[in-house]
Parts: structure tokens; sequence; C-alpha cells
């Protein structure tokens, strides 16, 4: 109460320019939904928009809702956008309250059972709050391992049941009353709770004496009963590698504290991955078949790993899904690397057999006129009609296979921005055995657009220090003629308001749905009746093959009992 909020808006039409002389509206609410400010507005010819509101010495505190308006049809108000700010007061502390992890490992995890964390509690002028209660809670989140001193390397937590979904805790811990030094010790037992990574985070509240009013601090730390971890990174993108291409994959071992140690006695695996159709019970009690994974040994030898780190060359001689895999002599798999190497081949990919298309991008963001390369997994072989859509069709190509995965290639057009999709409905081949299976599969994979040519670079320099009364000396550079706005707020403010900066070209470039609408009779085209009747000779079955054969060539005929 007693400030000012300081309102910024930019205005954009669907196709990004400016709608110049805009009349708004832009309302505030209180937390009750009270309209306390209105303010009528235009934009200028940059889009941009300002408004001020001073927030009364009695004004509620909570949170105010901010709206933006214009005219519709019927001069009725139409929404275009929103936000909200938090009206708070501060009041100064009596007390100073400091926090620390007894077994403090930096960066990276606290790997002990019992998690001791000591606080100290004292008056503003330094001496020791005696006699003090300190109250504090625990929380688990569920956590996976990343650390930007190994950026680029993914770690797998070994200790995680991976059948059962991890789940957070909260819990009190027992009051404490603070010693002649105003100090006292907190301890988690996390030998209680399921295995993994967690984040823990613990609120710690130093009450003043006869008062409600506490202070407050926060300790935060990734926790887990790992000793050691290891970590793995490739020199390029492991789900989408041409045949034959090279792709290698470092492993390293660290402790908790995130140094880099040897590793002995491990053995390095190699899988295939295929997959079979199993029939499995739903739980509306229907069967349905499903795809199911299935892995093939194909090597295994032991493994170390120096203290620099080990390198390692994958296998891309043969297009397919392959599992490498690093154990310690217990069979606890210490890290996965999962790779897919593009290519043809007949292979049991994971495809739906009931018309189901499986679709690979090499990448997840094009330029225009960049060439989209994808693996398409098919139920069987036949044609193919590729297209690249969102609100209508941007570019197509047909194609043929002879095996049910291929690569294909079709070159992004001019023009179009944000996101999009590429398209495919593949049509089996009249001479394909797959007779049983629609004769029409599909799928659909969504793609970004890179957005370089609409961003801004800005680069801003500024003192870390200034004197009162003195300029504040702001340097600026972009990376073409531009206007910007430069603006100052308090860091405390910030931090009190989990602040986040603006981000307009995520606002105005969200992600667009699928919006072209296809026809198609491909699934009515009946099998070769001469390569029917080739199956239904190859005999046995007691008849099978012919009542089948029969439903597919007239799937109203009906089968009547002699007397």
């Amino acid at each position: 109460p007693g400030e000012t909020a300081h309102l910024g808006v930019l205005i954009r039409q669907n196709d990004l320019n400016v709608p110049f002389n805009l009349p708004v509206t832009l309302e505030i609410d209180n937390p009750y939904g009270d309209t306390v400010a209105s303010y009528q507005l235009k934009s200028d010819r940059f889009g941009l928009m300002e408004a001020r509101f001073n927030v009364p010495m009695s004004a509620f505190t909570g949170r105010y809702t901010v709206s933006l308006y214009t005219k519709g049809r019927y001069n009725d108000k139409l929404y275009i956008a929103g936000s909200s700010f938090r009206v708070k007061e501060f009041a100064p502390d009596n007390l100073r309250i400091e926090g620390k992890w007894l077994d403090n490992a930096g960066d990276g995890w606290l790997d002990e059972k019992m998690v001791k964390a000591a606080f100290s509690l004292s008056n503003l002028y330094g001496k020791p709050a005696v006699g003090h209660k300190l109250v504090a809670t625990y929380r688990l989140v569920p956590a996976d391992f990343s650390f930007k001193k190994y950026d680029g390397f993914a770690f797998r937590d070994p200790k995680r049941d991976e059948k059962q979904k991890a789940r957070p805790y909260e819990e009190d811990l027992p009051e404490i009353t603070t010693d002649a030094d105003g100090r006292g010790l907190f301890e988690i037992d996390l030998a209680k709770f399921e295995q993994g990574a967690y984040r823990l985070y613990l609120t710690v509240d130093g009450l003043e004496l006869g008062s409600g009013r506490s202070v407050t601090t926060n300790l935060e730390s990734l926790v887990s009963l790992n000793k050691f971890l290891i970590g793995w990174k490739a020199n390029g993108a492991l789900d989408y590698i041409h045949k034959d291409s090279s792709r290698e994959v470092k492993f390293i071992a660290i402790d908790n504290k995130l140094d880099k140690i040897e590793q002995k006695g491990l053995f390095l695996s190699l899988y295939s991955r295929s997959y079979v159709s199993s029939l499995k019970e739903m739980d509306d009690g229907t069967y349905r078949y499903q795809m199911v994974p299935k892995l093939k040994l194909i090597a295994k030898r032991a493994y170390d790993i120096s203290v620099l780190g080990s390198t390692e060359k994958l296998k891309t001689d043969e297009a397919g899904e392959y599992v490498l895999e690093l154990e310690d002599t217990d069979g606890l798999v210490l890290a996965m690397v999962e790779y897919s190497v593009a290519g043809k081949a007949n292979l049991g990919h994971k495809v739906d057999k009931e018309a189901g298309l499986g679709l690979k991008l090499d990448r997840d963001e094009y330029k225009p006129g960049d060439t989209i390369s994808v693996q398409i997994t098919a139920p069987y072989t036949g044609y193919g009609l590729m297209t690249i859509e969102r609100d209508n069709v941007y570019a197509y190509k047909w194609f043929k296979t002879q095996t049910t995965s291929v690569e294909e290639k079709i070159v992004l057009p001019q023009g179009v921005e944000g996101n999009a999709y590429l398209n495919v409905a593949f049509f089996r081949d009249v001479q394909s055995k797959e007779i049983y299976l629609p004769a029409l599969s599909y799928g659909a994979a969504a793609f970004n657009i890179d957005k370089e040519a609409r961003k801004l670079n800005i680069s801003l320099e500024a003192p870390q220090k200034v004197k009162s009364g003195t300029p504040l000396v702001i340097k600026y550079k972009t990376n073409d003629k531009a206007n910007i706005i430069v603006y100052g707020v308090n860091s405390g403010i910030l931090q009190a308001a989990d602040y986040k900066l603006p981000n307009p070209l995520a606002a105005f470039m969200k992600k667009k749905a699928l919006r072209v609408v296809t026809s198609q009779i491909m699934d009515l085209v009946m099998p070769d009746i001469k390569f029917l009747r080739t199956l239904a000779a190859s005999g046995g079955g007691d008849g099978f093959e012919q009542e089948a054969l029969a439903k597919n060539l007239n799937p109203f005929a009906r089968k009547t009992d002699k007397a």
C-alpha cells in the first residue's frame, strides 16, 4: 500500500502487425472482484501502452487482477489478455535466522540416511535469541539428476523403482527450542521413504517470544542414497541417427560432491529392441492388442570408467532401435542409453496394429527452406502421401516403400511461421500379406519453426554499484534498429513477488492447432483377389482361411449350415 504499480502493454494483431491507435480498456480488480481502477488507452505506432496505478494506503492486501479489453461487434467487452500482481504489507523483522546443512555437498547431493540441518536465531544486534521456538516443515519432491557442472550429461537414478510412480511427501518436524547460543538442530530420516532422488525443501520459522510473528528461512538440497552416479553424453542426437554415421557416447563416474572418480568392474550390454503384439485386458474389461517392447542381447563385455571418462562408439550399421546398458556386478542398471538408427529395414517397430504409423523427425525445429527427414515405420509396405499442414496444406509428396521402415525427406517452404505438422497417410500395397489390417494407416508429428527472424537480441551494460544522487549510465546494443524499453525494479521486490521476465514472442507466437480436415476412401480398397486366393490355397486351419477370405471379399456374406 502506498506504492505505484507500473503496467506495460504490448499489443499485436494475429499477423504480428501493430494495431495503431487501437482503443482498449484496462481494468484492475481487487482480491474480492471489485473494479478499483479503469483506464482508456490507445496503442501508439509501436503497439505500446502504459498505465500507473497508485495503490491506496487503505487497499486490501492480496492478488489484484489486470484485464485488457477492446470493444466487440455489439459494443460488448472483448477480453484480450490479462495479468496480476500482489499487494502486501511489509513490516521490519525483529529477529534474524540462518541455517545450513551439516553435511554440505555443495551443488551435489546429500547421500546420508539421516540428514541434519543447524539453525541460529539472533536479534537484529547479533545477540543470541535464547529460548525461542523453531518450527520446521519439510517436503520431498521426486527429482532427476542434472548438474550445471556437467551440462549435456544425462544421469539415471539406479535406486528408483520405475514400476512405481514416484510421489512427494510432506511432514512437520517436532518443535525445538533454541539453546543458550540461540542454536537448534533438526534431523530428517530419509530411510523410511522410497529410494530414489528427491529435492528436499526445509522451511524453518523462528518465533518471537509472546508473539505470533516469525522470521523464516529455507534450505534446499538434492538427496539420494546413491554413493556415485554414471553420466553419459553423446556427440550428437540419439533419437535420430542416420545409418552408418559415426556416433559416440562418453561415460563418466561422479561422487556426491560432483568430483570425477574411477569406477571398475562394470558390464556394458548392447540390446536391439523390437515390438511384439500382445493381448491385454483393459480397465473396462475389454481386451486389446498392444505393442510390447522386447530386448534381444547382441553383445556384453566387462567395462571400466577412468577418472577422465571412457568413450564408446555406437553400432549404426543396421537400422533399428537399440539400448546400451551399463550394470554393476549385482545387475543394477547404472546407465541406459537409448538410440535409434534411421534407414530402410523390415522391423518390428512400435506401431498400432489397428492403423498406427510411427513417425520420428530428425529435429524438433526447422528453418524455412530446410529439408525435413522423417523415419516412417508402417505395419505393411505400400504407398504414402506426406504433407506439411496447419491451417492449410503448405507442401506435399508421394512416396512408395518396399520395406516397413523407410526414411523420407520433404522441404519446408518459405512463409510458414510458428509451428506446423507433418502428416502422413499410408496405404497398404495390394500385394501385401497384411490383409487382416486396415488398408489405411496414418500419423502426424508436430515441429517448431525457427523464430530467429522475429527475435531482437538486446545486451545491456550497467554498473554494479551507483552512489546516491549520481546518474545511472546504462549502455545497450541490439542486432537491428529498434525501440526498446529499459526499466529497473528493486531486486528484493522481484524476489518477494517471484517476478518473471516477460516473453512477448512466446505470447504472440503460441502453438497453433492442426485445422486441416482430410477426407479419404482408401480404407475401402480391397486386396487383390488373385493374391487372396493364393494365400487361401496354402492349406491348413480347417477352413479358417476360406472363412476369413470370404469376410474380406464380401463383409455381408452369411454362412448357412446344410441340414
